[in-house]
């Protein structure tokens, strides 16, 4: 979504999926109306891999709110990229027959190229309220060929499950067994041949294994190729990874790198500082991590964060709090919360409070278990 409520409102607690936020709403007679824009307008920065699904089911059931109420159309081709559709597998996994029933719905009245990962879904995580005439619906839709192009030999899927079905079983034998990807051994290669691998313009097989085993032998010409891409505009992940591998041999190019007119080079220079620098670069750090809290880039906030932590640099603590409180990215806080692990913040209770029922189960992990630690100490 474009625009996020104040941190501080029960709204924008809400989107962002801070579990003081779900604490709050449990007792706020607004609480519903919130909990329904949530749905209605996914709240998600990078829906791809922030989790909100299990948050607001929770929330949904805690406040019982019919499953009738909730703004999810069964019908909507979007469904499946939206926050609805997790919101409902959840409900349905903590056995509510509603959300299966609309579950049930969508499977039999839609198409697209996300179907078939769909039925894998409902399958793997929608419970039993789910599971139930599952089988019947799919298998009464699909026609040979199209039973044949959705199989797939996943071990835990619904295929495997249903293959006592004679038409199930022959489409089973029919489908493409999927293939490890190969990975080439580079170990006994020679220094050129690598370098010649690892060329971007080649286009060769195997690029990322060749920075691999460059790194792994510390061969500073991984320096040389990252100045070359970055004039041709080819700077990718892969170098990116190589580079940081390399460890702090790279500190003296990367310093240069962080003020490069490249904007990939000058993120590579700022990682490399982060996961390698001394003492000396902490306050370049904490510089680089506001100006990227500012201007909302937040994936970049993570390794620096990381960076903050490693060098114990204490001045790092409000700004630490203060993106834990701004954060749409919600993923981006058990980096926050690493940090403020580490530098044992004086508000590292409150923060473990939050992150107790926090929407994303890495933080929640995280804060269950430096509790338990501290409580033992």
């Amino acid at each position: 979504m474009e625009t996020w409520a104040a941190p501080d409102s029960l709204q924008g607690l809400l989107q962002r999926g801070r579990g003081r936020g779900y604490s709050l709403a449990l007792n706020a007679p607004d609480a519903r109306e919130h909990v329904l824009a949530c749905i209605a307008h996914d709240p998600r920065w990078w829906p791809q891999i922030e989790q909100r699904g299990e948050y607001l089911a929770r929330l949904v059931v805690e406040l019982e709110i019919p499953v009738a109420e909730l703004p999810i159309d069964p019908h909507d081709a979007d469904l499946l990229s939206g926050i609805g559709f997790p919101v409902l597998v959840e409900m349905s996994r903590l056995g509510d027959t509603s959300a299966a029933a609309i579950l049930h719905q969508h499977l039999s009245s839609t198409t697209g190229d996300d179907w078939t990962w769909a039925v894998d879904q409902v399958w793997a995580h929608a419970g039993a309220a789910a599971r139930d005439g599952l089988r019947e619906l799919i298998l009464s839709r699909l026609h040979d060929d199209e039973l044949a192009a959705a199989v797939t030999h996943a071990p835990d899927g619904p295929w495997q499950a249903w293959s006592d079905e004679p038409l199930v079983a022959y489409a089973l034998s029919r489908a493409p067994v999927p293939q490890l990807p190969h990975r080439p051994d580079f170990t006994d290669v020679t220094r050129s041949e690598l370098l010649s691998a690892a060329d971007t313009a080649r286009g060769q097989r195997g690029r990322g294994a060749a920075l691999r085993e460059l790194a792994a032998r510390g061969d500073l010409a991984l320096l040389d190729l990252a100045e070359l891409e970055a004039q041709l505009g080819r700077g990718d992940s892969a170098l990116t990874t190589a580079l940081l591998r390399l460890g702090p041999v790279t500190l003296p190019r990367a310093r240069s790198w962080v003020t490069d007119a490249d904007p990939w080079l000058q993120a590579v220079g700022r990682d490399v500082v982060a996961a390698h620098g001394d003492q000396s670069d902490a306050p370049a750090i904490l510089e680089w991590f506001d100006a990227a809290v500012d201007t909302g880039e937040w994936c970049d906030t993570e390794d620096l964060a990381a960076g903050l932590a490693r060098l114990e640099h204490q001045p790092a603590l409000p700004s630490l709090h203060r993106a834990w409180a701004l954060t749409p990215h919600s993923t981006a806080r058990l980096d926050y919360l690493r940090a403020l692990i580490d530098l044992d913040s004086p508000e590292l209770t409150e923060h473990l409070t939050d992150a107790t029922d926090d929407c994303e189960d890495d933080v929640r992990d995280l804060a269950h278990d430096t509790c338990h630690t501290l409580r033992r100490t």
